[in-house]
Parts: structure tokens; sequence; C-alpha cells
């Protein structure tokens, strides 16, 4: 397979094993996002892939060619970290040209020229072409990790890993970047590694998704597939926002605080569901029989596309997000209902 392969890797520091058994593929043109908590192993696994750690276990190949032992610089693998890390006494020109190699060396002939024109293909490519003889203080935020993007694609890597690169941005730069850098990933055909513990940001980026937690890989899929029916109640809880009830399964159907629910794939006895904020439908409870609510808004918060209702009743308090508030008002008794099917966890 071209791209990375990861096989069974693990890495330690000092008697602490931080990663355990990881085993991942990322073909080129793909872009992978690793979503972890701080401290779960994820930028370790990320270190191991570039060089920069080694592993204690397993093997790293980047185009079906093993690379465990190779030394960075000899992976044909680039490295965007956090905050870009740009060398702030050399002009982005020279920062770019740095990811090229020998770019402190004295250049002659036609290889000064084709380095030249590199530069500008990368400031092209990155959507910045008139700032090379400016120093990376004089740029925004945006405009560094562009450049620090630009950098290690400069030797035309097959890998590129990204580590939190906009975590130091503000919500709506972090929106816009994301998605010119997914694009601009996938043009250039490599297989691109994302670790974050920001999960809007690994489901809008990646075209795969592997949940970290505790140094091991608990799940890979789609987005779709790791939001919708998450593996385990602690991922489903670890990406996005998660409801978790008591439940009694019977064949297709479950019964919960909630009511009776649809389940994805048929389950028996006792357990507990797992759904979304958006799964759960509010409505005002029939005029004539006030009563046949049970349950009573607590308070309502308009959010434009998305408002927010908060519902108590039988034991339990959740959260909705509804397209229009209807009216209500704190005190309403309201229906209670979920759509669309959920996962079910037997057990206790």
């Amino acid at each position: 397979m071209t791209g990375l392969t990861i096989e069974n890797v693990s890495a330690r520091y000092g008697a602490a094993e931080v990663v355990t058994d990881v085993t991942l593929d990322v073909p080129r043109g793909d872009l992978l996002a690793v979503l972890g908590p701080s401290g779960g192993g994820k930028t370790t696994l990320l270190r191991v892939a570039a060089g920069l750690h080694p592993a204690a276990s397993g093997r790293v190949s980047v185009d079906d060619v093993i690379v465990t032992d190779v030394p960075p610089e000899r992976r044909g693998v680039g490295l965007v970290p956090q905050e870009g890390a740009l060398f702030p006494h050399l002009n982005v020109a020279r920062n770019i040209g740095y990811g090229l190699g020998r770019a402190n060396r004295p250049w002659r002939g036609g290889a000064r020229e084709e380095h030249r024109r590199r530069v500008e293909e990368l400031l092209d490519l990155v959507g910045l072409p008139r700032v090379g003889d400016r120093k990376p203080s004089a740029l925004s935020g945006g405009q560094q990790q562009r450049i620090a993007l630009a950098r290690a694609l400069a030797p035309r890597p097959s890998v590129v890993l990204l580590d939190e690169p906009f975590s130091a941005l503000d919500a709506g730069l972090r929106a816009s970047l994301r998605a010119d850098v997914r694009t601009l990933l996938r043009e250039q055909s490599v297989a691109a590694v994302l670790v974050t513990h920001d999960q809007t940001e690994a489901l809008a980026m990646a075209d795969r998704l592997a949940v970290m937690l505790d140094g091991r890989i608990a799940q890979v899929g789609s987005p779709e597939e790791v939001y919708g029916r998450p593996a385990s109640v602690a991922v489903g809880e670890f990406v996005g926002e998660a409801i978790v009830l008591e439940a009694e399964a019977f064949g297709d159907c479950a019964q919960t605080p909630l009511g009776k629910v649809q389940l994805v794939s048929p389950g028996h006895g006792v357990g507990r569901v797992l759904l979304r904020p958006e799964q759960i439908e509010v409505g005002a409870a029939p005029t004539k029989c006030p009563a046949a609510g049970s349950f009573t808004v607590r308070d309502t918060a308009f959010g434009g596309a998305h408002s927010e209702v908060r519902v108590e009743g039988m034991g339990i308090a959740v959260r909705a997000l509804c397209t229009t508030l209807h009216g209500l008002q704190a005190g309403d008794p309201v229906t209670v209902s979920v759509r669309r099917p959920v996962p079910f966890y037997p057990g206790g």
C-alpha cells in the first residue's frame, strides 16, 4: 500500500508504555484524524511515525518501505507542528526553502532557479504568493500555519503529519483554514494524519477517524460511523455530546426513561443506549391533557440554526437541539421522543 502504514506499534517513555499495539493504514489522498484526550498517546504516535521517537515494538512503513529505523530526514514525511514553529530569523521564502534541504548551502545555476521556482509554487499553492520576503512575525496566525504547511510539502513527501496545527487560532479562522488545508492535502495526493483533541475538527476534516483512548485505538471508521455507531460508550462520550440512558432491549427496540426507542442493531437484556441531543424531539403537551407530557421545560436558549431546550422528568434531565423553539418556555409540559435508531450496549 502506498502511503503510511503503522503495524502493531508500541512506544514508551521510560518504563511507562504510552502507545500500545497500534495498527493504522493511511493511503495517499486520505486524511486520517487521530482523536483523543490530552495525554492519551496520540502525539507520541505521531512522533514515532515521524521518526522523532523510537518504537518499542512494531514497524512503520512509507510507500511500502519499512522506515522504523530510518532517520526523520530520510523518511519522506513532512511535519506541521503546533503553531507552525517557523524560524523567526528567516523570511518566509527561506522558511519554505528549509523544507527542501540544503537551504543554507550555496546554490548554483539551475539548482538555484529550481529552488526558487519550487518556493514560488508553494506560496501560490497555499494562497500567499507575495509574502516570500516577509518575516513570520509580519503574518497572521493563519498565514503562518499555511507557510508551515508549505514547508512540510516542499520536498514532495508521501506523508504529512499535522500535530494540532489549528489549536492556537480563533474559531472562525480554524473553520476556514481546516477546509482549505483538507482540500490542499487531497489535491497533493499525500497520506495525511491529523492529531487533535477537537472533536469538531476531527469530524469535519477526516476521511477516516481513529479514536485513541489510554494509548490504544478504540475505534476506526468514517466520521459518520464513529459518531453514529460508536464502538463503546467511552468512544461515544468522547466523540461529541452523548446522552447515555439505562435501557432494556428486546429485539429491535429498547425501553428507556424517554420511552421506547428503535435500535441500530438488535439487542437483548439490560444495558444502556447512547443518543445525541439532535436526536431528541420535544413537543408541546396536548392542551386538553397537559398531564400527558411526562417532561417539563427547564430552560431554553435560542442559537440560530439550532436552539437548545433543556427538559427534565422521569428522574433525568436531557438537552435537546431543535430547529425551532415552538414558543416553548420554562415550566411548560412537553412530550419527548427519540428520532432515528440508537446504539445499545449490553451490561451494567
